[in-house]
């Protein structure tokens, strides 16, 4: 999810010829905004904060219709700013985000796929990454691959583990 969309995946079972993708929100009646055989969606143009309900539903070579699975999704506001997502980089890259006057600090966690790879807690709203770093008593460096960022604020003493919302997550690559 994100500013103003929101992304679905799926796995599309071998027996199915195409998807269709419906979505509704309040005071607003379901229509078809996908029909295809990619395994995933992303619906733009959609106005932060409104529920969407998606109704997913397979349809096999005869036509023969799933009972469909459904989500509601929320696009929210991303406050991060920098680098700009899906960004292709070939230097460690500076992590700039919208300043939260009530945050005493930020929490700003890297992941390379699923593991985690750094977890820091800045008080000003930026935090430039180095070639390579220790964590959690492991040693790691930017290597080429897809990085997620994530920046939650702080509130008060860090030993008070009082945390807001995530303000958002991107992505960057990097290239050599």
């Amino acid at each position: 999810m994100g500013d103003g969309l929101v992304k679905l995946t799926y796995k599309i079972p071998a027996d199915v010829d195409h998807v269709v993708i419906k979505r509704s929100a309040i005071n607003d009646g379901e229509q078809v905004v996908y029909s295809g055989t990619a395994t995933t969606f992303t619906d733009r143009g959609l106005i932060n904060g409104v529920q969407y309900r998606y109704v997913v539903t397979c349809v096999d070579d005869a036509g023969n219709d799933s009972a469909g699975v459904a989500i509601v999704l929320v696009p929210k506001k991303n406050f991060l700013r920098a680098p700009k997502d899906g960004a292709r980089v070939r230097k460690p890259p500076k992590l700039v985000w919208s300043i939260n006057r009530e945050a005493s600090y930020y929490n700003v966690q890297v992941y390379r796929g699923k593991i985690k790879i750094l977890s820091v807690w800045p008080k000003k709203p930026t935090r430039a990454l180095t070639k390579r770093w220790r964590f959690e008593g492991r040693s790691y460096s930017l290597v080429p691959g897809l990085y997620t960022w994530f920046v939650w604020p702080g509130y008060g003493a860090r030993s008070a583990v009082d945390y807001g919302d995530v303000m958002g997550s991107r992505t960057f690559r990097i290239v050599r």
